[in-house]
């Protein structure tokens, strides 16, 4: 079993360029069950600092055993669904903002 915490705290030069924001893992997963993006591993919130906003959302393994995405819960519909992050997901990040991640999955 790993257990994993993520933290990132943005500076005046941090960006995301991309969507769908994912991240290696430190340790290769097992093969999952099921369709791959629906197994969730973790809680996450990211921090609006500009507002005093927090964003609440999900880490899923996706596409491979080697990486994982960040989601965050989208509320626009009759139920929550996820969103992966991206440059304006969920808000258009800036210096100070903060995504916190906390997750378990198994070793391969």
């Amino acid at each position: 079993t790993v257990v994993c915490r993520v933290s990132l705290v943005w500076g005046s030069t941090t960006q995301i360029t991309a969507t769908n924001v994912s991240f290696s893992l430190p340790i290769t997963s097992i093969t999952y069950p099921g369709t791959a993006g629906l197994n969730t591993w973790g809680q996450a919130r990211y921090f609006d600092q500009s507002t005093g906003a927090a964003v609440e959302g999900f880490i899923v393994n996706f596409p491979n055993t080697s990486s994982a995405f960040f989601n965050a819960y989208k509320a626009d519909a009759t139920y929550a669904t996820g969103a992966g992050l991206s440059g304006t997901v969920p808000f258009s990040w800036a210096n100070l903002d903060e995504i916190h991640a906390q997750f378990i999955y198994e070793a391969a």
